[in-house]
């Protein structure tokens, strides 16, 4: 059987935004050109291989709809309280045409919740979600997040060539320590007394504003465990069910905002799928 004989018809529509599709005014689930996927190569608690690379490799040349990936191991990552993460895969691909997330996710034999849609628009969305792959970016490197080599990449296209033709070094400029603690702060990896006690002298300038960080990011944290229903037996919101949701999506590199990555830790959690247990 062919590439093309394994997949369904592509159909006409080519666009890299999402386009809805219906019938008498009926809505289907929206398609899209550019996705991300993550697994991990073994299950966290059993041990049971779940993916290697070279079996998404077979997946990813089984279907000319693909036709640019990338695509590399992370096994060097750490989550926010520097406990290492365990490997797993983190690529990008390309389609043809545009194709509803269960689609692709059912090619590369992945629950659906580890393949992301890249929204948006603009050149520079499938230059920054490539540039990801390798953690190159001065706000990854500021997270301290390892930087992956470019010879780790696999790919079928020229990848690097596609970053370069978005980003240049001239532009970018590595965050201050200022600008690091804040996002520090707003993304939950340290706190207003840590901060204190590391770096005194921005602290002593900034406590203010960044108690203001601190809060906000707490208050982010009650939200989203009221909205999941999410309490303690004192009756109080589980703060701490939701920075286990944020860890083990930290751990399969889902990236987003915290309510994106909670939610779509909690999807993988309730999956059916076999890899799809956090």
């Amino acid at each position: 059987m062919t590439k093309a004989q394994t997949e369904q018809s592509a159909g006409q529509d080519s666009s890299q935004y999402p386009v809805m599709h219906g019938q008498g005014g009926g809505a289907k689930n929206p398609r899209y050109r550019i996705f991300s996927f993550t697994q991990r190569l073994h299950h966290p608690e059993s041990g049971k291989p779940l993916m290697t690379p070279k079996a998404i490799q077979g997946h990813l040349d089984d279907y000319v709809s693909i036709t640019e990936y990338a695509y590399l191991v992370h096994d060097k990552d750490q989550d926010s309280q520097g406990a290492p993460v365990g490997a797993h895969i983190q690529g990008v691909v390309r389609l043809k045409h545009a194709r509803e997330q269960e689609q692709l996710a059912q090619w590369l034999r992945l629950p659906s919740a580890l393949v992301k849609p890249i929204m948006g628009r603009g050149p520079g969305k499938y230059a920054r979600v490539l540039r990801y792959l390798t953690h190159e970016s001065p706000s990854e490197q500021a997270q301290g997040k390892h930087h992956y080599s470019d010879s780790e990449v696999v790919a079928n296209f020229d990848w690097r060539a596609a970053i370069d033709a978005h980003f240049t070094p001239s532009v970018e400029q590595p965050l201050t320590a200022l600008q690091q603690v804040k996002m520090d702060l707003l993304s939950g990896r340290t706190t207003a007394n840590q901060v204190r006690d590391q770096h005194p002298l921005i602290y002593a300038e900034h406590s203010f504003k960044l108690r203001r960080l601190e809060t906000d990011f707490l208050e982010r944290v009650k939200d989203l465990a009221v909205r999941l229903d999410y309490w303690t037996e004192a009756g109080t919101a589980d703060l701490q069910r939701i920075y286990g949701l944020k860890t083990a999506a930290e751990e399969l590199g889902i990236q987003g905002s915290l309510e994106e990555q909670c939610l779509r830790a909690v999807r993988i959690k309730t999956s059916p799928f076999p890899g799809g247990v956090v």
